[in-house]
């Protein structure tokens, strides 16, 4: 495991740009049908929900959130092989940089990905979390701890990311954070979570606003916001505190 930056164009891939500038390899059709042959022979991955991921957050006080750097690239072929027993043959440079990890954009990274953070670990932070009445969720790359009741201290945080850490990943300084989020908003996976609410965050508001009304990508945004909001609790609800959160999560952003 380590970084690798600054790989080559994979054979069988075309080199584009996504979300901020991020690169992502396009896979040509001999390489998808590579991918969904592997696919098709592991059987159905279920990978998590972030909207499920949030929901056994929202109800508690305190939140540490830990993403992991340089994610895919973490992951080579030899740490595949000896943790999932996936051997890829001639077939791992369709999967794998040349002496890198997972090729972001394509198709079986993201599960390739899911499950060897299950193998490891999931393994480790799971039955710590169980031990000390925290909640622990993953989805994909970034963690989520939480506790109803007490504060993550330096030692423990420090305890936690060294778990991570034995498992060969790094972890990015810049979104690694704790929050008590009945006093302070947290955006967490895509919402704003405050007070034993969740919003979405407002950049969908801004998207929705310039969309046109009736297309795709209007009704696509609009059930992302409903199902958002569908996660608040309504049998406590209390219009006074809502909108206090509500106006508090806007004032973050």
């Amino acid at each position: 495991m380590g970084k690798n930056r600054g790989h080559k164009t994979p054979h069988g891939f075309r080199k584009t740009y996504g979300p901020k500038r991020r690169i992502v390899y396009d896979p040509n059709k001999h390489v998808r049908k590579i991918h969904a042959e592997f696919l098709n022979s592991i059987g159905k991955v279920s990978l998590p929900s972030s909207l499920d991921c949030v929901k056994k957050h929202i109800h508690q006080r305190f939140l540490l959130k830990v993403d992991i750097e340089e994610a895919f690239n973490s992951v080579k072929e030899i740490d595949v092989l000896l943790v999932l027993d996936f051997d890829f043959d001639d077939n791992g440079r369709y999967f794998f940089h040349q002496n890198g990890g997972l090729i972001q954009g394509a198709p079986s990274s993201t599960t390739l990905f899911h499950l060897f953070c299950a193998e490891t670990i999931d393994k480790k932070l799971k039955p710590y979390c169980r031990r000390h009445n925290l909640t622990f969720t993953r989805y994909i790359d970034d963690i989520v701890i939480s506790s109803p009741n007490r504060w993550f201290t330096r030692v423990e945080r420090t305890r936690i990311y060294k778990k991570i850490r034995n498992e060969g990943f790094e972890l990015n300084p810049d979104k690694v954070c704790s929050r008590d989020i009945r006093l302070v908003p947290m955006e967490v996976l895509g919402t704003v979570m405050f007070d034993r609410f969740v919003f979405p965050k407002k950049k969908i508001e801004r998207k929705l606003e310039k969309s046109v009304e009736g297309t795709p990508s209007h009704q696509g945004l609009l059930a992302w916001k409903d199902s958002i909001l569908a996660l608040n609790d309504h049998s406590h609800y209390n219009e006074t505190r809502y909108f206090r959160a509500l106006r508090e999560s806007m004032a973050l952003q």
